[in-house]
């Protein structure tokens, strides 16, 4: 049931490639006020230091150990203010989702006013999904915490990293389902304009667990992607010379523009794959009331009665042989 929902995604956010600038914007520009703390903090302390030099042309953890340990340093600030702006950019994401999916269902470019009236219309239907994967997040947290309980009993160090291992692929599985259901629940938010999100995640779970296998596949491809881009991206960012902060920043900004793509892609997909789904089941995704048979006459169950035979009539007369 993907079949082609995944380059249908694709062409959706390509088509609509200004969501992916205008997040990626933003996300570069949190992220460029997230630095100004460290920049001013670390500044007071390394510009005019030699000890510059360890990280400059390397990164030296006994060096960054000190550093942090020095009284002008405080890490907690640091922190604090990526924490911060990580939390902006997520509810601006959490803000825009209910345009991005309107923009993706309707396939046609939205004006600015439209998309932002789509986003505010939907916003807190998406809060409260929100907050309703919480549950199940900590649910999952604490079957991955019951694997590395069980490893950290274990006297041999291979069973150790087998059963974290095997904990680890559990709990993405089960994030990737938890991602799927949720995903479906908002799309379907979208789509059915609905407004009760306890029989909406009802109703989104039946979708997802009758078309499970399909689905799994089709977010598994787009997140096996996104994966080897990661990797690749942070092998080569590693590989770099420490001196080379442009190329090294470019490479990171591409790997980031490629995650946030392949979050979209997967967007787009599901919406795809609601649309087509909604077409071949009809009544699994979309709802409305059908006439009780009593209403139009129709008893349940009974067959239609055939037409009773017509009697015949009288015999014609006999003739006499007479004429008139």
């Amino acid at each position: 049931m993907s079949k082609g929902t995944v380059g249908t995604g694709w062409k959706l956010v390509w088509r609509h490639s200004k969501i992916l600038w205008w997040v990626f914007a933003v996300n570069l520009i949190l992220g460029f006020l997230a630095t100004i703390t460290p920049r001013v903090q670390l500044g007071s302390v390394l510009d005019r230091s030699l000890e510059s030099n360890k990280f400059v042309n390397g990164f030296d953890m006994g060096a960054f150990i000190e550093l942090v340990s020095k009284p002008e340093v405080t890490l907690t600030a640091l922190m604090r203010g990526s924490i911060i702006f990580t939390y902006l950019f997520f509810v601006f994401m959490l803000f825009i989702l209910g345009g991005i999916l309107t923009a993706y269902r309707e396939d046609r470019r939205l004006t600015m006013g439209e998309f932002f009236e789509a986003s505010g219309a939907y916003f807190w239907r998406m809060v409260r999904l929100f907050l309703l994967s919480i549950i199940p997040m900590i649910v999952i947290g604490i079957i991955v915490s019951i694997f590395f309980g069980i490893s950290s009993r274990l006297a041999s160090e291979v069973s150790t990293f087998y059963v974290r291992i095997a904990g680890i692929v559990v709990g993405v599985i089960l994030f990737l389902l938890l991602r799927l259901w949720f995903d479906v629940s908002q799309v379907r938010a979208v789509a059915q304009n609905e407004h009760g999100m306890f029989h909406n995640l009802r109703r989104a779970f039946r979708i997802t667990t009758r078309a499970l296998g399909g689905l799994l596949w089709m977010y598994l491809r787009i997140s096996i992607v996104a994966w080897v881009v990661l990797w690749l991206g942070l092998w080569l960012w590693t590989h770099l010379p420490a001196s080379h902060i442009g190329l090294s920043w470019l490479l990171l900004q591409f790997v980031l523009l490629t995650q946030i793509f392949a979050r979209l892609w997967q967007r787009a997909s599901s919406v795809a794959w609601y649309a087509n789904y909604a077409e071949e089941h009809p009544a699994a995704v979309v709802e409305f009331t059908t006439p009780h048979p009593a209403e139009i006459g129709e008893v349940p169950g009974a067959s239609v009665p055939a037409p009773e035979p017509t009697r015949p009539g009288p015999p014609p007369p006999e003739p006499t042989g007479y004429s008139s």
